[in-house]
């Protein structure tokens, strides 16, 4: 009897130490949020200055490492800064405003108190300061934006508070904006043309308007010429011969 006890004993034992496993290994798969994680949100603003909507694009940013005089540049890593996105916004065809926010994860607080600067008067505060500018791509047509952004990242160690603030100048915060625009004007061809109305009764011709129709060149359909525009109107007050203009208009190249 007392063998069985004993028995029953090491198997309630063996379940409740299984139990506990589980349950240890059941929180262990909690994955908490990463308390690490800032964001910048950048706003691009396309606008069209000429006669051909702005094409589908795509904008890098840089954020370039802000040091004393002498001293080198270094990049993200070197400050244990991981930027989680590629700094690019990429913009549909025609005019728009459009956003990203780009993630960042920050080191630990020993990396920072090591690497990064201390803030004057504050004994457990330190910043990292970049300067955010667009790239200069260089495309045919395109203004880029010449603007640039202090782009501060803080952590308080004391507070475990970290935070990415944008300043424009001095301490005023701003949203970080950058303005394209885009120029492309088509080429102009015209072509003037006479319109003459004759009396063919006894009864005057009135008022009439007359378009012109360019059709059966040879060339294919009009989706192959869908950067072709043109127009060619005249209106006749009665019989008489009467100037108008036909305007074609397409893109260069």
């Amino acid at each position: 009897m007392k063998r069985g006890r004993k028995t029953l004993f090491a198997l309630l034992l063996a379940l409740v130490m299984t139990l506990g496993l589980a349950a240890t290994a059941w929180a262990t798969e909690v994955v908490p949020t990463d308390p690490f994680n800032l964001g910048l949100t950048i706003t691009k603003i396309v606008e069209q200055t000429g006669d051909v909507t702005p094409p589908a694009e795509t904008f890098t940013f840089v954020l370039e490492d802000v040091v004393n005089e002498g001293e080198p540049k270094r990049d993200l890593a070197y400050y244990g800064i991981e930027l989680l996105d590629d700094l690019t916004i990429s913009t549909a065809a025609g005019t728009g405003t459009f956003e990203e926010t780009f993630r960042f994860t920050l080191p630990t607080s020993g990396f920072v108190e090591e690497y990064w600067d201390r803030v004057a008067n504050e004994e457990n505060e330190y910043r990292k300061t970049f300067l955010l500018k667009e790239q200069n791509g260089g495309k045919a047509g395109w203004v880029y934006s010449n603007k640039s952004y202090y782009a501060v990242f803080t952590y308080n160690i004391s507070e475990q508070e970290k935070g990415l603030d944008v300043y424009v100048s001095g301490d005023a915060t701003s949203p970080a904006e950058f303005t394209n625009t885009y120029t492309e004007n088509l080429a102009t061809v015209e072509i003037p043309f006479t319109k003459t109305v004759k009396l063919g009764g006894n009864r005057a011709p009135g008022k009439t308007d007359f378009t012109l129709e360019i059709f059966d060149i040879g060339n294919g359909t009009e989706a192959n010429y869908k950067d072709v525009t043109y127009t060619a109107a005249v209106t006749t007050p009665g019989a008489g011969s009467y100037n108008g203009e036909l305007v074609i208009k397409c893109k260069n190249g």
